[in-house]
């Protein structure tokens, strides 16, 4: 076995904290596909509360789960509203 298939069989759990930047997710969550990682914890914060542009960036990074469902399986913490990052 190559040093990258016994990378690949062990498992480690991965956390990816988002936010409102969907450009720079989607290249983690690629990068996390092509690395061999199998599940991912999906942690995503609200959009602020009287942000128009907030809540569709927002909605781009939790669209990522759909985009990429079939490739890597998603343990989601979805917040409905924005705590920051101390609460978060």
């Amino acid at each position: 076995m190559s040093l990258i298939e016994s990378s690949k069989s062990n498992y480690a759990p991965v956390l990816v904290i988002a936010y409102n930047r969907a450009g720079s997710t989607r290249q983690v969550i690629q990068a996390l596909i092509e690395s061999g990682v199998q599940e991912i914890y999906f942690a995503v914060d609200g959009p602020r509360e009287f942000s128009i542009e907030d809540k569709m960036r927002v909605a781009e990074v939790r669209n990522l789960v759909s985009e990429f469902g079939e490739a890597i399986q998603f343990h989601t913490l979805i917040r409905p509203s924005n705590l920051g990052c101390t609460l978060s």
